[in-house]
């Protein structure tokens, strides 16, 4: 990148007219965005920028808010986007159109206030739409991989899915290789949230043995890796990944979703084995740092967080501050379409009133939860909720009730250990969560 630079001001030095010289800081700057050198970027396209018009402008203006993007500038993202997309819309350049209406779309998403997702989700489909076939490949797979993301935390799970099969199986763009790692990554994710923990676990193993062998960061891939590793209880593992992910995270200048997430895993882990003490402590610290976080992580996280209050509360036995966490919860979770943790904010909310002793306005909440998880297909959420739904039912006096609750939960753990390795699966039912539920209605009575 530096000799790229260095060779970039020598020709700026020997450009014989005004306009030669604008073009070459022009490239200069936009090579700085796609090499990832985002302050860089920022600073000569910002510096530029005032002496462009035209198509020369939408592309500075491009370049600028990739960078501005990815330091998680999202007002500024958002207002260069829409400068951009009216300017090529002037001008009718419908390559320019279809870039702009993407990066518009991902502004939109990294905000996240009311409306945003949806606006978001909408515009990134018609950039889908009215792309030019064949052309600005390098912008064609970072927008496919960024709308994904956004449907994955929609819950759209199947259109993620199937975007991200697009992705990794296209022709690669030479200087996209970060898109499509992380493009893997959220396919592998895909697969686990869906229940395919074995093909997805595989593809986490070829993506990071890829990444490391080309010289990349593994700690992204590590951090979505995590999850299914949490689902299907291999805790010793998910924490080290987590660990691993986490030194270092704060060198990441600009960008704060790697670290914010990684303490957010690093939370759920710790309950996950018991261990409060961790759990409060990280929670605490990423709390506390919130006010420092911006773009995705501000709501991506801050939602995680919440949820993990309310399991704190509902495994100490705080039951007053779980319900008022896992509403906090639910709340957060609505306006941004991030349907899994509203699935999971509805069954702690439904636990932690059930503790209090009122399984009646428990009820309404678990059974919405259950038929949400249906919806979204991610088996951990599933037997969470037809557990949760079950035991209240017991404590209703529903007992008929609680026993296919109790069941609709084992059929769900069932079908997830049919699909794994033998000691994947062995380690799953071993977990005291599971077993608790595969004694469904005795277990209850105890």
């Amino acid at each position: 990148m530096e000799e790229a630079v260095a060779h970039y001001n020598a020709a700026v030095e020997l450009a014989p007219d005004d306009a030669t010289r604008r073009r070459i800081r022009l490239a200069r700057g936009l090579g700085r965005a796609r090499l990832d050198d985002y302050q860089a970027a920022i600073d000569d396209l910002g510096e530029l920028l005032p002496e462009l018009s035209g198509r020369e402008r939408v592309e500075g203006l491009l370049g600028w808010i990739w960078g501005t993007e990815w330091t998680e500038r999202s007002e500024e993202t958002i207002a260069g986007a829409q400068e951009a997309l009216e300017l090529a819309q002037t001008i009718g350049d419908e390559e320019l159109v279809a870039v702009s209406t993407g990066r518009l779309s991902q502004g939109l998403a990294m905000r996240g206030q009311p409306g945003d997702l949806d606006r978001g989700a909408e515009l990134g489909q018609k950039a889908l739409d009215i792309w030019v076939p064949g052309s600005r490949s390098w912008d064609l797979i970072n927008h496919q991989h960024m709308f994904g993301e956004q449907l994955y935390w929609m819950g759209r799970l199947a259109d993620a899915g199937a975007l991200m099969a697009v992705v990794t199986e296209s022709e690669s763009d030479p200087l996209s290789l970060e898109a499509r790692l992380r493009s893997a990554s959220l396919r592998a994710m895909v697969l686990t949230s869906s229940g395919h923990y074995e093909e997805g676990l595989a593809l986490f193993d070829q993506t990071l043995e890829l990444a490391k062998k080309v010289g990349r960061s593994i700690r992204i891939v590590q951090n979505y890796s995590t999850l299914p590793l949490r689902d299907l209880f291999d805790l010793e593992e998910a924490r080290r990944r987590t660990e691993d992910a986490l030194v270092g995270a704060e060198l990441l200048s600009g960008f704060t979703m790697p670290r914010a997430m990684a303490m957010a895993d690093l939370v759920q882990t710790a309950l996950l084995q018991g261990d409060i003490v961790t759990a409060e402590t990280t929670w605490r610290i990423q709390w506390e740092d919130s006010i420092n976080t911006k773009g995705w992580a501000r709501w991506l996280v801050s939602i995680r967080l919440a949820a993990a209050k309310a399991e704190l509360g509902v495994m100490t036995g705080r039951s007053e501050d779980a319900v008022e966490w896992a509403r906090k919860t639910i709340e957060l979770s609505i306006p941004v379409r991030r349907l899994k943790y509203e699935i999971v904010g509805r069954t702690l909310l439904g636990q932690a009133l059930v503790a209090l002793g009122k399984s009646g306005e428990a009820l309404p909440e678990l059974r919405l939860a259950v038929q949400q998880a249906d919806r979204l297909g991610s088996p951990p959420q599933r037997w969470q909720a037809e557990a949760a739904l079950a035991r209240a039912l017991y404590a209703s006096g529903d007992d008929n009730g609680a026993e296919q609750a109790f069941a609709a939960a084992t059929t769900v753990i069932q079908d997830v250990a049919a699909g794994l390795s033998a000691e994947r699966s062995a380690r799953f039912l071993r977990a005291e969560p599971i077993r608790g539920i595969l004694g469904g209605l005795t277990n209850a009575r105890q």
